[in-house]
């Protein structure tokens, strides 16, 4: 029980440093992240449709929901947290502006309100990760390089990744140099930058943009809203589920990792084949 307490105070202290628990597919916590994100709003879609039909089956859908939502603050990876947030935001903006469901939507938001702060005082984990990224962000903001940060290390890699972009247009570089044209660049933009820090740009346009130039560009931003234009049986759920994606293809690269393929397609073709169902 000594050890265990102890090794938790390391994994809580670690949040501090821009490290996170280890987690499934390869510790690949972003794309982990998201399916806890995606989880819990499945769940919470299941309790509302089984709450009149079904009240024993819909209290543990409500359980499930409430464990997913506890899990995703206990592990505070940011992408699958505002990806969380911004779905309720949206539901709860949605409900709010409807006459038979406005109290609904002020008790969602009032509840996003009172979550991260219940989570803050609540989860050492979610605080630490608060407190860092407060740290952080002055750096973030004037893409200052800090050896081995997340934030800063990502916001360094669009900057770079942008200039690549624009020095390459209209066709890019080619997938195959990216990373010898950002690791030609890094150098000239961030002396003494760390090698292990040179990565990709953390953003799938800009990936597009550097390998593909203004025709990669357009292909994925097709790809990426082609779901908001197709109809569906929930189409609210069908389109939060393609805002997800795109809000983490915003902020990290998602299709050059095999999980992130993987899940992506999957994700958005069961969705889909379960949504278009007639037999449900």
């Amino acid at each position: 029980m000594i050890l265990y307490a102890a090794d938790f105070d390391a994994i809580n202290s670690g949040y501090l440093k821009a490290n996170s628990m280890i987690t499934p597919l390869k510790n690949d916590r972003i794309r982990f992240s998201l399916l806890v994100s995606i989880a819990a709003l499945l769940s919470g879609r299941m309790f509302f449709t089984d709450r009149s039909a079904n009240k024993k089956k819909a209290i543990w859908w409500l359980l499930l929901f409430a464990w997913f939502v506890c899990f995703l603050h206990i592990l505070a990876v940011r992408t699958g947290l505002v990806a969380f947030y911004s779905v309720l935001f949206v539901a709860g903006i949605l409900l709010s502006v409807r006459k038979k469901s406005r109290w609904k939507g002020i008790g969602l938001l009032c509840i996003l309100v009172l979550l991260p702060v219940i989570a803050y005082y609540s989860m050492p984990s979610f605080q630490n990760r608060v407190r860092f990224f407060v740290y952080e962000f002055d750096f973030f903001k004037r893409a200052a390089y800090i050896p081995s940060s997340n934030d800063a290390v990502r916001m360094a890699s669009w900057k770079t990744g942008a200039i690549v972009m624009n020095e390459n247009m209209p066709y890019g570089v080619g997938f195959g140099d990216i990373s010898r044209r950002m690791n030609e660049r890094y150098p000239v933009l961030y002396p003494g930058m760390k090698e292990a820090d040179m990565i990709l740009p953390a953003n799938e346009w800009l990936i597009y943009g550097v390998g593909a130039g203004l025709a990669g560009l357009l292909v994925l931003t097709l790809v990426v809203l082609l779901p908001f234009f197709i109809s569906t049986r929930e189409a609210f759920l069908w389109r939060l589920s393609a805002a997800i994606f795109g809000f983490s293809f915003a902020v990290d690269i998602g299709l050059e990792v095999q999980f992130g393929v993987f899940i992506y397609v999957f994700i958005t073709l069961w969705w889909w084949k379960w949504l278009t169902a007639k037999n449900i």
